[in-house]
């Protein structure tokens, strides 16, 4: 669909699916937070936030509204819906049918609109005392939008609305960054294969990646959990885009691990082969380790309960293993 509907409810969200209204999701009954409203952005580049139209419902809007800046970035974009009063997105549609429904999502504006309007609602711009009250709060609101242009076209907005000059601009000095002392390190294996995991599902060498024996490596590196549950994801919902598995991992235990990975991910766009080449490299090393961790796992059982503490399956692996060893060593 191109866009995510978000409701307040669970009973929203199943009468709407079954209307066939398939972008609803609903906020789990808590207060919408950054990470979910990124995820959501990953799964789409227009959001809408649905409210009921009752004074509650602008209230609610208010307090949504006032954590998207930072989200507002180039190529999406954020809408508020308010339904007629006294209709919920389930009322509506029982009463009206999935059509009359869909008709109103024209009517869902900027939520930058929303927020200057309820903002020119709670000061008097004919006071200047006021005037000045509701230019502090729109410039910083502003200065935390992350889109440029969309920052500028609204601060020239908020000019127009309190009668001033328009704003001129000055070229921004430029800073230059000192690399950071870790710089060369890089992130770990595992942050690499969750980070290629999230932009590239669709790639076949992740059915070759054995998760089956990622426990071993949990208590090695904290980030091994969040590429198991997404692995898990994946392997029961084959042939997920990158933007569906977001979708899923949002109402998981690993949003924000995986969100904070994607925000701080600033590596360059490469050619499909190239990506290939990296993705399989990447699944070969990754079980390198697992097959080192398991090796570990089973000397060590058999160090503190002999070979009698192995099942077959580990007293076959052990065998396997040492015969490897001594090929190496030849």
């Amino acid at each position: 669909a191109g866009r995510i509907l978000l409701v307040e409810g669970y009973l929203d969200v199943i009468t709407l699916h079954q209307a066939g209204i398939d972008y609803a999701v609903a906020a789990s009954g808590t207060a919408l937070g950054d990470s979910q409203l990124e995820m959501l952005f990953r799964a789409a580049a227009e959001v809408l936030l649905c409210f009921d139209g009752d004074n509650a419902g602008r209230h609610a809007a208010w307090r949504a509204v006032q954590m998207t800046p930072e989200h507002l970035r180039e190529g999406r974009l954020l809408r508020v819906l308010f339904l007629p009063d006294g209709e919920d997105p389930d009322s509506l549609v029982r009463q009206h049918g999935a059509a009359a429904f869909e008709s109103l999502l024209p009517a869902a504006r900027p939520a930058i609109d929303f927020f200057l309007e309820e903002l020119q609602h709670r000061h008097n711009l004919a006071a200047e005392d006021e005037k000045a009250l509701f230019l502090h709060a729109a410039r910083d609101f502003l200065k935390r939008v992350s889109d440029p242009i969309l920052r500028e076209v609204y601060e020239q907005r908020v000019q127009d609305l309190c009668g001033l000059a328009p704003v001129t601009r000055r070229a921004a000095p430029r800073v230059v960054r000192k690399p950071s002392r870790n710089a060369s390190q890089g992130p770990s294996l595992y942050k690499t294969a969750l980070r290629l995991l999230l932009n590239h599902p669709e790639d076949p060498a992740w059915q070759t990646l054995d998760r089956d024996l990622l426990p071993f490596l949990f208590d090695s590196d904290p980030t091994v959990k969040n590429l198991a549950g997404a692995l898990d994801i994946l392997a029961n919902m084959t042939h997920l885009s990158s933007h569906e598995l977001f979708a899923k991992l949002s109402i998981s235990e690993h949003a924000e691990v995986c969100y904070a990975l994607v925000m701080t991910d600033a590596g360059g766009v490469e050619d499909g082969a190239s990506m290939q080449l990296e993705i399989s490299g990447c699944v070969a090393r990754v079980n390198q380790r697992l097959a080192a961790a398991r090796s570990h796992f089973i000397s060590r059982a058999a160090d503190q309960g002999g070979l009698s503490a192995l099942s077959e399956q580990e007293r076959a692996e052990m065998v396997r293993l040492s015969r490897r060893g001594r090929r190496k060593d030849v």
